[in-house]
């Protein structure tokens, strides 16, 4: 098979002493030679002002990416002040009626109510030397609103707003001659108005204790019923003489300008006395005690004379109890003192000092309704809404204690039907709306969500080393992304947002799910070093609703 090879093709490359030398002159092979070097020293200037340059543009940058940054938050709606209340300067608390109807103003005189949708006065109560500093309203039946106040002298009251009207239905604590003087710390009522709490305090003998009571919320009703229909009798005539007079006014009278504020004001002080003549002599029905808690002992060693005394008033070990009732006695305790003294002797010194300053103990409690974590028959799971137990724990305490409500009333209660213990100190606690789910903070930064509904505990999360948690707050479900977990027979929302407000000045939002977090708390707000005003103002974040 012939082969064809062109000619003159030389497959060898040339040598190296062949090839051609690069022109020195051939600056276009170079873009960096195309401009001649600078001498000094506008070299070194060329450098500061290209240096110059760059920062300048990395600043430009940062600006850029900040601006971004902003722009992609979400900011929460800015409302202008559209009508300002002048008569409402002197306002010392308020809250909402939960159905968005009415607001209910605290001030230095009494109680306003003010229509939401129109911001008129409604109605008001008033008594000399009474400056209200909080207030909480409660629906206990369609449009009659219950009334929790307290004042800055410490007297409580639970008033009614039914009819366009104010009703006083009890005074807590009215101090009576020849009777300690009592004042109250709190005062706070289930959801729906069945059951009270009120933490009373002895100031001379610095005595603190706790009352539920159970409200006749139906009865209340029904009082208030019949008392507006008898004032509905009075007025259908008194109507229609004020109908002939105001016909007859308006023919013969003429128009004046500029007094609409003046009349406004003195018919709400004509109605506010009216109101009161009306029912001066009404009598309601009062509350009934179910138990009274006083603050539970310190941990002290027992005093039996013998072991058989000792161990009848030991607990069987049936249930976790408080600690109250062991088999250590004084010495022991005494002598395992000295011994870890005297092991830490060089570590003493290092040790927190004990606060000598012998402060009020302190007293929180939440309504909870039915759940699976009560032993069977201390719970009522037919009504659901009803409050069935009340959860309290006291400052500097390491359990949180739950008694039924379900009980004889008028007994002393000493003894906790469950006990939760924690590792520390508990510092704050909250309840979800509905009161399923309730978490608890601790003085060592941790939080811990249990699940009253299911009986499970959701997760312990760290939020702060260097700090306890000082306030804590359920948003609303609405605005979580929720996993429908299937829990057979049913699907369960397992997700809720948590807003954890630390000793020194850090927030964080929490999203919680079943036996975990999904995510690790986001930060809010940082650290803040000197915070001693935020401190002052932590009970603008206590006192929010859940949102």
């Amino acid at each position: 098979m012939p082969v064809y090879i062109r000619k003159n093709v030389n497959f060898t490359p040339p040598s190296l002493d062949r090839i051609p030398l690069e022109d020195e002159d051939d600056y276009i092979t170079d873009p960096d030679q195309l401009k001649d070097p600078l001498p000094q020293p506008y070299r070194m200037i060329d450098k500061v002002l290209g240096q110059l340059v760059e920062d300048v543009w990395d600043i430009v940058e940062s600006r850029e990416n900040e601006r971004l940054e902003e722009g992609r938050k979400v900011r929460p709606p800015r409302h202008e002040n559209t009508k300002s209340l002048e008569y409402l300067r002197k306002c010392g608390c308020m809250t909402d009626s939960g159905d968005g109807l009415y607001m209910f103003i605290g001030h230095s005189k009494g109680i306003i109510v003010i229509d939401a949708n129109t911001q008129e006065k409604v109605t008001l109560w008033e008594e000399d030397r009474v400056d209200l500093q909080y207030i909480r309203a409660h629906i206990i039946a369609p449009n009659v609103y219950l009334l929790v106040s307290i004042d800055d002298m410490g007297f409580s009251r639970l008033h009614a707003f039914s009819g366009d009207k104010l009703y006083l239905l009890k005074h807590l604590n009215e101090h009576q001659e020849g009777t300690d003087k009592m004042i109250i710390n709190k005062c706070k009522a289930s959801k729906e108005g069945d059951y009270l709490g009120v933490v009373f305090e002895n100031p001379e003998s610095r005595d603190i204790w706790l009352e539920i009571h159970k409200l006749p919320r139906e009865s209340w009703v029904t009082e208030l019923d019949n008392i507006k229909a008898k004032l509905q009798k009075k007025e259908e005539p008194k109507q229609e003489v004020k109908e002939v007079k105001e016909e007859e006014s308006t023919e013969t009278a003429e128009p004046v300008e500029g007094t609409d504020g003046e009349k406004s004001e003195s018919q709400s002080q004509i109605q506010q006395s009216q109101s009161n003549e009306d029912t001066a002599g009404v009598k309601f029905s009062q509350p009934s005690l179910v138990f009274k808690l006083k603050q539970p002992p310190q941990v002290s060693g027992n005093l039996s004379s013998s072991v058989y005394s000792t161990c009848q008033k030991v607990d069987s070990g049936e249930v976790i109890g408080t600690g109250q009732n062991h088999v250590l006695s004084t010495t022991q305790i005494e002598l395992r003192k000295e011994v870890f003294d005297h092991l830490h002797e060089n570590l003493l010194e290092y040790a927190p000092k004990d606060d000598t300053v012998d402060n009020i103990q302190d007293v929180n409690f939440h309504f909870l309704n039915a759940g699976k974590m009560i032993p069977l028959g201390l719970e009522n799971p037919a009504n659901l809404t009803i409050p069935t137990t009340v959860a309290v724990w006291w400052k500097d305490s390491t359990h949180v204690m739950h008694y039924s409500l379900l009980k004889t009333p008028g007994k002393d209660e000493t003894k906790p039907d469950m006990v939760w213990p924690f590792t520390a100190k508990i510092t704050s606690s909250a309840v979800s709306d509905e009161t399923s789910l309730m978490i608890i903070g601790l003085v060592d930064g941790n939080i811990v969500l249990w699940d009253r509904y299911l009986g499970i505990q959701r997760g312990v999360i760290n939020i702060s080393d260097n700090s306890c948690i000082d306030t804590l707050l359920f948003l609303d479900p609405s605005i979580c992304p929720q996993e429908m977990t299937e829990y057979p027979p049913y699907s369960t929302r397992t997700t809720s947002y948590l807003l954890v407000l630390c000793r020194n000045g850090a927030m964080y939002a929490v999203l919680m799910g079943a036996g975990g977090t999904q995510a690790e708390p986001i930060c809010l707000s940082p650290q803040i070093e000197e915070s001693g005003e935020i401190f002052s103002k932590v009970e603008t974040v206590r006192g929010l609703p859940d949102l």
